[in-house]
Formats: C-alpha cells, sequence, structure tokens
C-alpha cells in the first residue's frame, strides 16, 4: 500500500472552515500530573536549535507544575550521539528521558531493551490520532513496539535558492530533471558555486537521491520497497530483484553525473552538513538543499537573503517529495515511579496547541493535528507555509530508506550515495552493493 501524507489535508483538518481535533478538544488542558512532590527531571537534547526548541515547551510545562524542574544537559550532536548507548546501557548516568536525531535511533536502541515501550500509552493518551495519519506504520519498530514521541514531521529535498544568484545567472527553477543540469552550467559560468552540500554525513546527498528515486523508480516497485521492512522473507525474496532495477540505477547514474559536471561545491564529501550550508548563507553557493527544519538556520545566518526553494522537477507526473517523522523523544527503560508519571503527562502535553506551536520557532512542520489554520498563520515563516501548501498539493511519501533495515540504508544505500560521487565506485556497483545487502538481511 503507499503510504501518502497529504500534510495540509490529513496532518490539519479543515471540513467548512471549522477545525477538526482528533481524540482531544482545542484548549482542552492536558492531564494533571499525579505527583505532589518536587521531581527533578534529568534531560538531555542536543544544543542550539534544538534545545530551543524545546527550551519553551520545558518552562511552560513548569510554569503550570511548580513542583517539576528540568535539569537539561545540552551536547552537540556527534557527543550526544556517541555517550548515549553507553549511557542507556549502563543506566548509571543521571538521565531520566532524552532526545534523539531521526526516529530510527530510537527504534534501534528500543529493540535493544534499552528504551521504555510506549505502546501503552499511545493507547492511554490517543497519540495516534493526535499525530499524523498513518503514524503507526513508521512510528512501530520492527519488533512492534513504540519507542518515541515525535514532535514534528519533516520534509526534506527541500532545494533553497538565492534568488539574487538566479536573477544574476539568468535562471530559474528547473522545472525538469534535465533542465537540472542546464540550471547549473548557467550558475557555475555566472562565478558560483551550484550545490551548497556537505556530504560529510552522508544524508545531504542522500536526499537528492531520496527524490530522484521518487521520480524514477516505477511506482509499483517503490511501493514495494516503501514497505521492506514490513515484507516477510519470502515476500522479500520475491522482489530482491527491485534492488537491481533500471530506476535504481539510473538514480546513481544521475548522481555520478551531477558530480561529473561540478554541480556540487569542491569538496563536499569532507564537508559536514554546517559547512555546505555556510557556502550557501554566504553567498558563495546558489542552491542549499535540506529539509523543513533548515528554514531557522539559514535565517538566522542569512537575514537579509531573498530567499525560496524548489522541489526537485516531476519526471513523468510523479511530484512527491521525501518526508519522514524527525525528532524523537524517549524514556530510557529503567525510568519509573514519579519521574515515569510526570514525563508521560509532559509528552502528552506536547501534542496541544500552545506547545506544538513552538516547533515553528525552528521551521519544523509539527506532529500535532491539535492545530487551528489561525494557530498556523500566526506562527509560521512565510518559507514554511509554503511548504505545507506545497506537501498538500503534491504529497509528501516516507521513502524506502526510512523503511529499511539499518544495515541496507546506512552501509547500503548512504555508502553508494557517497561513493559515486566521489567516482570510487560505478552506478553498477552501487546497485550490487545495495543488491547484496538486502540478500544477507533475509531471514
Amino acid at each position: 500500500m503507499r503510504r501518502v501524507f497529504r500534510f495540509f489535508t490529513v496532518a490539519f483538518v479543515f471540513a467548512a472552515g471549522v477545525f477538526l481535533t482528533a481524540g482531544v478538544a482545542i484548549g482542552a488542558p492536558a492531564a494533571e500530573g499525579s505527583t505532589d512532590g518536587e521531581v527533578v527531571l534529568s534531560v538531555w537534547t542536543e544544543a542550539g536549535q534544538i534545545n530551543d526548541e524545546l527550551q519553551p515547551m520545558f518552562d511552560l510545562y513548569s510554569a503550570a507544575h511548580p513542583n517539576v524542574t528540568f535539569n537539561v544537559s545540552t551536547f552537540a550532536m556527534e557527543n550526544l550521539n556517541e555517550i548515549v548507548p553507553s549511557a542507556l546501557a549502563s543506566g548509571a548516568e543521571d538521565l531520566d528521558f532524552l532526545f534523539l536525531i531521526g526516529h530510527g535511533q530510537a527504534q534501534g536502541f528500543g529493540e535493544k531493551g534499552l528504551l521504555r515501550d510506549l505502546t501503552p500509552y499511545y493507547e492511554q493518551y490517543d497519540w495516534y490520532s493526535q499525530q499524523y495519519a498513518g503514524a503507526a506504520e513508521e512510528l512501530t519498530a520492527s519488533d512492534g513496539n513504540l519507542y518515541f514521541l515525535s514532535i514534528d514531521f519533516v520534509t526534506y529535498g527541500i532545494n533553497y535558492f538565492n534568488k539574487a544568484i538566479f536573477q544574476e545567472a539568468g535562471v530559474a527553477p528547473p522545472r525538469t530533471l534535465e533542465d537540472l543540469f542546464q540550471v547549473s552550467d548557467k550558475i557555475q559560468r555566472a562565478g558560483y558555486a551550484t550545490w551548497a552540500i556537505g556530504n560529510k554525513w552522508h544524508w545531504t546527498v542522500r536526499q537528492l537521491a531520496e527524490s530522484l528515486s521518487l521520480r524514477l523508480i516505477p511506482e509499483g516497485d517503490y511501493d514495494t520497497l516503501v514497505n521492506w521492512r514490513g515484507l516477510s522473507s519470502q515476500e522479500k525474496k520475491d522482489n530482491l530483484h527491485l534492488m537491481r532495477s533500471d530506476g535504481v540505477l539510473q538514480v546513481f547514474e544521475m548522481l555520478k553525473q551531477a558530480a561529473e559536471r561540478n554541480m556540487f561545491i569542491d569538496g563536499f564529501n569532507t564537508l559536514d552538513d554546517g559547512g555546505g550550508r555556510l557556502a550557501f548563507t554566504e553567498g558563495k553557493a546558489a542552491i542549499y538543499s535540506s529539509g523543513s527544519w533548515a528554514v531557522g538556520l539559514i535565517r538566522d545566518e542569512a537575514p537579509d537573503m531573498d530567499l525560496d526553494y524548489f522541489i526537485m522537477p516531476a519526471h513523468q507526473g510523479r511530484t512527491s517529495f521525501p518526508a519522514s517523522y524527525g525528532n524523537a523523544l524517549a524514556i530510557p527503560s529503567y525510568t519509573s515511579g514519579e519521574k515515569l508519571e510526570v514525563i508521560l503527562d509532559f509528552l502528552n502535553s506536547m501534542l496541544q496547541p500552545e506547545y506544538a506551536m513552538f516547533s515553528f520557532e525552528a521551521g519544523l512542520i509539527p506532529s500535532s493535528t491539535n492545530l487551528s489554520e489561525a494557530d498556523i498563520a500566526n506562527s509560521v515563516d512565510p518559507v514554511t507555509a509554503g511548504l505545507i501548501k506545497d506537501v498538500g498539493e503534491m504529497g509528501g511519501v516516507l521513502t524506502h530508506y526510512s523503511n529499511w533495515p539499518q544495515e541496507m540504508a546506512l552501509e547500503g544505500w548512504d555508502v553508494a550515495c557517497q561513493e559515486v560521487t566521489a567516482f570510487t565506485m560505478t552506478p553498477d556497483e552501487a546497485v550490487e552493493l545495495i543488491y547484496g545487502i538486502a540478500e544477507a538481511t533475509i531471514e
């Protein structure tokens, strides 16, 4: 079954101009915590934008519950990723709940018994209906349990561009995939790099590959790849040949062609995403590919830039672009008692409008259906407003990458994207890499 998410018609549900809530009435207070004593919650989050988004929610909750204090420790993303596994495994750190980048990490830790299964609380608080339709499919780990609550839903493969550079180069956003190369050539002749990509973390070039695969892989084949994690062993065997399909090969051939024509900024495979973004915000490159979360970062670094965006051009009528649950808030398996009760109540509160709107501070699309049209209009950055409109019209699709086992994603797809663009692997070899890993993972 094709999993298509239309944000404006599914996430924000309107009927005859009246906003409909799912599970909770607009403005209804969240359930009060049952504790009267002092509760200090130790939280680990990523420093910067993520903490800036979460802190107002902590403050709002503490204002309503004066007995609750959030003791927040912030870390650079790479440091957080490094220390979390041992902290969860030992239970010796002062850690009651935490932020994780992407839902895949939470699912992986949960499957190892390191996080609390939140399935009963999804049922108790009706969290499913307060988030996007179809949430169960992506939120559920391969063992059938739920290990996190996500407060945002992101689109990616979004190509932000500097309108002044486009005007100087005499180009407009491409209308076909072939136009990408002509636009890039003209931008380079005007003296600018085309694409500000830092691929050290791999997911940046993968964003382009994901957008291309949505267009180049036939729809029926793509639907099967999207649901790969949910297929039985026999179904995977029967569909393994799709990993070698012409559409998959075309994705890598197009990435190779882009690298050959210097579409990406010099040294992009050794730059991290921040370095790539700075090339864009400092006016050295015309385009920066990222997700809906990047709006706030770009505004902070280049407040005077005349900014717009385009989605990868349609191909044979297909205009969808990648979408996924983003950040995860999870609870260590050892957290219990009063602290667990308060954390669950806080997570429940986060889906209410007064909390969910804070995610607009970072240019994110909140994962809450309890937001009215007025809430959005009063809070959203104009670029994000355009994204919400486009997603409603074009549809955001959960990509096959987001539903693949980690070894297929990280050791296959990510590696193939980097190696092909570094000319150390041919497109045919990239396809065989993914095929071989997929074959090895079939039980």
